[in-house]
């Protein structure tokens, strides 16, 4: 038996398009529902295609801040999905969790920047490292 599903990613609900909104407030509205628009297409098609589950990865959201606009509308969107069967799921923000992880592994190794730690780990072992660190997933 086939397993279809529906692979998204970088989302970016309530991006903000700062620079849009102080030259044209109309064009900064439309384009920030667009988003959402979107989002619900992709729902539309998971229903539509009968997958069992939608895949989100990368940011669901444009910042950890959310609106209750927003959540609401997740939440309808997802009770859509939850309806006809479909499993909805995200990947961790991958960007944000790499970016995290290098900051942690640089306070660590009381290097000043990112860059240093690179340097300073160039043809070290990472199991070695991680051990040493004990860094777990």
């Amino acid at each position: 038996m086939a397993f279809k599903f529906v692979h998204t990613a970088d989302i970016h609900l309530d991006s903000p398009l700062k620079s849009l909104a102080l030259r044209d407030a109309g064009l900064a509205e439309l384009v920030g529902n667009a988003s959402r628009a979107t989002f619900s297409r992709i729902v539309d098609l998971c229903l539509s295609e009968e997958v069992q589950a939608l895949l989100i990865a990368g940011d669901l959201y444009d910042s950890g801040q959310t609106s209750m606009k927003t959540a609401r509308f997740l939440a309808q969107e997802m009770e859509r999905l939850a309806s006809a069967g479909t499993c909805a799921g995200e990947v961790a923000r991958l960007r944000a969790a790499q970016r995290d992880l290098a900051e942690d592994l640089c306070a660590r190794m009381r290097c000043s920047t990112v860059d240093e730690a690179r340097a300073r780990l160039d043809g070290v072992d990472a199991d070695a490292l991680a051990a040493r660190a004990e860094i777990r997933t």
